[in-house]
């Protein structure tokens, strides 16, 4: 039921800024306007319209936003890597009338792209990264997503919870996950625990296999790490821990945990493997079952995975932004932004922090049959 999309990278491109939008008091007082820019023309972008119009639909039968009407003006950003589409659809979405706040990309070389149009605009923009550079590009960036700084003592605890005291860390791609890497080290090594050995791997595979065969090799090894960027079909992967019957944990991040992977694999092969999501996908949790029954109960003919919840989650986060300040207006969408506080979306409990970044909640992942399931909850930790 859960699907992940790949996309290629675009190139950065430099781009100049455009002059900030005014709203209109007439125009806020009639609606109160979240514009969306998405790639309509293909299934991620009119899944998230789908998504975002039952949503809508909700919203305003429960009296709306301050007593007014929610709508999303919807802008075709051409392509989900599209970075001249993605720059061309915002500067449209800063001068729709009455625009309280925006939702935009999940990918930093888009997002970064704009950041001077958002920042110039004065109008609050989720984007669903997990890089921190983006947000500290703008005050006006926000992320529902786990910070990259976070990840580093998830998959920590992680380990550790698992008994491993001498894990293997694989790093695949230095430059994302070596601060991950060092936290997991220094835990270790404040615990009176060690590191085996860190492996480097630079090479642009999608096959682990190789990696965690050398990985298995290490004297004294009793866990493996595996920090990863690319996903990957789990067949080589999973056939090499049965072939040498590795039974020590095996933590990895959430881009292993994909469709693909799961297609290949099934429960007992997987045992050893456990993960992270921010989505809490076969978890007993009260807002993501009423967001999945309405999409399931709604017009809405796509997969339901983390890609609806984020828009749907962001929306959420403006309206309560704006019932906070008791305004519809994008400096009252903003100001209300800071003060978010314990409030319940669909993947996760929200706190705002001093990062632009809300989730208070991982869940520990692993595979039941062809399917990826949640079995608890991670607090995530923030510096301030």
């Amino acid at each position: 039921m859960k699907r992940k999309l790949a996309a290629v990278m675009a190139c950065m491109m430099a781009f100049s800024a455009v002059a900030p939008c005014t709203v209109s008091a007439s125009a806020a007082e009639e609606d109160f306007v979240i514009a969306v820019t998405t790639p309509i023309s293909e299934e991620y972008g009119a899944a998230a319209v789908q998504t975002l119009d039952i949503l809508q639909e909700k919203i305003n039968s429960e009296g709306g936003v301050n007593g007014a009407n929610l709508r999303f003006e919807y802008i075709d950003a051409l392509g989900i890597a599209d970075q001249q589409g993605y720059y061309s659809a915002i500067e449209k979405a800063v001068n729709t009338e009455g625009v309280c706040g925006i939702i935009g990309s999940y990918y930093d070389a888009v997002v970064t792209g704009y950041a001077d149009v958002i920042d110039n605009a004065k109008i609050p923009c989720f984007n669903f990264l997990n890089g921190t550079e983006a947000t500290a590009l703008s005050e006006y960036f926000w992320s529902q997503r786990i910070p990259q700084d976070s990840i580093g003592s998830i998959l920590t605890q992680l380990i550790a919870d698992s008994g491993s005291q001498h894990p293997v860390i694989i790093l695949h791609d230095v430059d994302t996950w070596h601060s991950v890497a060092g936290n997991i080290s220094d835990y270790y090594e404040a615990n009176g625990m060690s590191v085996a050995k860190e492996l480097v791997y630079t090479d642009t595979t999608t096959d682990y296999a190789n990696l965690i065969l050398d990985a298995m090799n290490v004297a004294d090894a009793d866990g493996i790490v595996l920090l990863c960027n690319a996903g990957t079909d789990g067949t080589t992967f999973l056939q090499t821990l049965d072939n040498y019957g590795y039974e020590y944990p095996i933590v990895t991040t959430s881009n292993v945990f994909s469709d693909t992977f799961a297609e290949n694999t099934g429960a007992e092969a997987c045992e050893p493997v456990i993960g992270y999501s921010d989505f809490p996908t076969g978890y007993d949790r009260e807002e993501t079952l009423e967001f999945i029954d309405l999409l399931e109960n709604g017009k809405y003919d796509y997969a339901i995975s983390w890609l609806n919840a984020v828009y749907w989650d962001a929306a959420l986060l403006m309206i309560e932004a704006a019932k906070i300040k008791g305004e519809n207006s994008a400096e009252a969408v903003q100001a209300g932004l800071w003060e978010i506080e314990d409030f319940g979306g669909v993947m996760c409990d929200y706190t705002c922090h001093s990062n632009q970044y809300f989730p208070m909640q991982a869940y520990v992942a692993t595979f039941s049959g062809t399917n990826v399931v949640c079995t608890g909850e991670i607090e995530i930790s923030y510096e301030e």
